[in-house]
Formats: C-alpha cells, structure tokens, sequence
C-alpha cells in the first residue's frame, strides 16, 4: 500500500489559498475607504499573471459587495503552486493606504493582509 502525501498536500494547500484569498476580499471590502466606491471595486484577482485593467464602480452602495461576487469566484480557480494576484491598478491607491483618506486609516492593505492571514 502507498499513500501518496503529495496529492493530500496539494489538495490541503489549495484549500489554503482560496480561503485567505476570498478571507482577503472580504478583509478589503471592509478597510478601503469608499467615496464614489472606485477604489474598493478596483481590487482585482487573477491566477497565473497579473492583471493592468482599471475599473470603476457604477454604485458607490454596491462597489463593496460588487468586488467580492465578482472577484471571488476566481480566487475558488487558484491552486497550489499558481501565482495569485489581488491588485488594484488605481494610480491614487498607494496615497489611499498611506492615510490620504480620513475615512480609513493608514495601511489599511496591510491590515486587510493580516485579518486574511491570521484571522484577526
């Protein structure tokens, strides 16, 4: 008889990265700050490479709960051993986490990171 780990490990690290990405997405739902709702609907997922295009809400409402059903299902494709990227391709993001807005507070991103990490 033999086991084969390599299978349970891939299965089981698969798992892994598709619960800390959605945990991820939900984390940033919440922490990026929302005015007309472009910057939180702007955070995009894809498998294998990154992705360049920019997005922009059409509900400042809805831009939260518009990003992770469309971005979720994707981060449930990802598998072990494939790059997964979360980025956000808006030129004004890096101001947004480094505390431009009053509405969320610095480092937001690496906060989001942590709560998706560590479930804090």
């Amino acid at each position: 008889m033999s086991l084969s780990i390599k299978k349970y490990l891939v299965k089981e690290v698969t798992k892994e990265v598709q619960e800390v990405g959605v945990n991820l997405l939900s984390a940033l739902s919440v922490k990026t700050p929302v005015d007309e709702g472009t910057a939180v609907y702007s955070w995009i997922t894809s498998i294998g490479k990154t992705d360049d295009s920019l997005r922009k809400s059409d509900s400042k409402e809805a831009a939260r709960s518009q990003m992770v059903a469309v971005e979720s299902p994707k981060l449930l494709t990802a598998i072990a051993g494939v790059d997964v990227y979360v980025q956000n391709n808006q030129p004004y993001i890096e101001r947004l986490n480094n505390g431009w807005s009053e509405k969320a507070p610095s480092n937001f991103v690496e906060s989001a990171i942590a709560v998706a990490v560590n479930g804090n």
